[in-house]
């Protein structure tokens, strides 16, 4: 049997017609990372029971499990289904007569995600793992690279699958020079680079369901919003922020090229309400600066911690 290089892996996903029960073949694929891997685990019981025998036995089958990490880079093409998966809740609505839709994702009122079948293509074989669920989203914009991805995703089990016929959408990333970071309502040129941190708290549900694999996956916790960035102190408002424990607001908002009239790529990430963890006085390239911690929060005016707006020209999710 030959040798397979990981330059041969394709990824590919489709969502559950019945959640949980796994779809056949993929019908949408997007480019993904060397790292990214779909790990299906067994844990071993070890017989302890004595025997007279001071010897080790062989274990038994125990419970299986699925985790996983899909990285990507950030593209409006890409990374609504992860959203979705994250948040729960979802409306789609036509942009003029256009062939841009534009896809709001609000955190759903269940503790149930909708359901999908994710495929991993290596090259030696291909595998589907079905109930997959996004736990936790992180978007990195970096200084001077493409912007990317990452899902920590949850998923019931492995079996043999079909790709399709992949067909990638043409390159439309979004990077350093895409990204407007919004802080208090007016963009911010001083800030370095970004990380957020999305989790909705998913944990696996096990029962005695005659199976080693978990029952379902809930989403049963809150919803924890944190991250940092780095920036040039030219004033010390939002410092004086954190001193006094008020809040602030974050948008990152990713546009990218034209779909059509006045409609573009988009990724619009809104947080209503954040408060600082940190925001020392310390250093960048020679110059004062901070690296800033904070939290995202709920906020009852706007009766929500986060909004995310995807353009692009998928009609729905």
């Amino acid at each position: 049997m030959p040798l397979s290089s990981v330059e041969q892996t394709q990824f590919g996903l489709k969502k559950e017609g019945t959640r949980g029960t796994a779809e056949t073949t993929a019908t949408r694929w997007y480019p993904i990372s060397k790292d990214s891997q779909m790990d299906y685990s067994l844990a071993l019981l070890q017989d302890e029971a004595l025997r007279g025998v001071p010897e080790e036995f062989p274990p038994n089958a125990g419970t299986k499990g699925g985790t996983g990490k899909i990285k990507m880079p950030l593209d409006a093409q890409a990374c609504g289904e992860m959203f979705y998966s994250l948040l729960g809740g979802l409306t789609s609505a036509q942009q003029a007569a256009t062939s841009a839709y534009k896809h709001t994702i609000l955190k759903g009122s269940g503790i149930q995600r909708v359901g999908y079948t994710f495929f991993m293509d290596r090259g030696l074989s291909i595998k589907k793992y079905n109930l997959t669920t996004v736990k936790k989203l992180t978007i990195n914009c970096p200084t001077d690279q493409i912007a990317t991805l990452e899902a920590e995703v949850l998923f019931k089990s492995e079996a043999t699958g079909l790709i399709g016929t992949p067909a990638f959408p043409v390159n439309k990333y979004l990077g350093f020079n895409h990204v407007d970071v919004k802080i208090a309502g007016t963009s911010n040129t001083d800030v370095k680079e970004l990380t957020l941190n999305i989790d909705n708290s998913a944990s696996v549900h096990r029962t005695l369901n005659l199976s080693q694999d978990v029952a379902d996956i809930l989403v049963k916790g809150k919803l924890m919003i944190d991250g940092n960035f780095t920036v040039f102190f030219q004033d010390e408002t939002e410092r004086d922020k954190f001193l006094a424990n008020t809040s602030s607001t974050l948008r990152v908002l990713a546009v990218g090229g034209l779909i059509a009239s006045t409609y573009y790529h988009t990724v619009d990430i809104n947080l209503y309400k954040i408060h600082y963890k940190a925001f020392p006085f310390g250093e960048s390239d020679g110059l004062l600066a901070a690296k800033a911690e904070f939290v995202g929060v709920y906020d009852s005016t706007a009766t929500k911690a986060i909004q995310v707006d995807i353009t692009n020209t998928e009609t729905t999710y």
